[in-house]
């Protein structure tokens, strides 16, 4: 306790001591309100658009509403809904197309069909000479025959 005492009386008898004490402690007054001036000088905190934390698809927007996600999935599905309707139209055959007063009729995949019937899954819409209109969950296809049929 006497050498604490003795330290803090050598301390307080120089009066450069207290000086550069005193310069010391406005030195650091004026950083710390530099600091504070840069500091709110107009900037705005960041507000986070979503939790980082949170999983999100990498198909899927930061943010994105409910409303949005929902017509992106639409989207989605309407193209795979057409890529499948595209490649099954593929696998439909016209052979051959007869239209008369009582009948329209067309071999397609080796069966026989009128409008209105169905055939591997297509609705057969409207038959003309030389085309078919097929249709399946709203989509809509006109198949060309290979021949000129008269």
């Amino acid at each position: 306790m006497v050498r604490a005492e003795a330290l803090i009386k050598g301390f307080t008898d120089n009066p450069n001591q207290v000086k550069n004490m005193k310069d010391m402690l406005n030195n650091t007054q004026k950083v710390v309100d530099e600091f504070n001036k840069d500091r709110n000088i107009g900037q705005d905190d960041k507000k986070l658009e979503y939790n980082p934390f949170t999983y999100h698809s990498p198909n899927e927007t930061p943010g994105e509403t409910a409303d949005a996600k929902a017509e992106r999935e639409r989207k989605k599905r309407m193209e795979g809904r057409k890529a499948a309707f595209a490649a099954d139209i593929q696998n439909i055959r016209v052979q051959y197309i007869m239209i008369s007063n009582f009948a329209k009729t067309a071999m397609i995949n080796n069966k026989l069909v009128q409008e209105g019937q169905e055939i591997d899954g297509f609705t057969i819409e409207k038959l003309s000479p030389n085309t078919v209109i097929v249709q399946r969950d709203g989509l809509r296809a006109e198949i060309k025959t290979s021949k000129e049929m008269k």
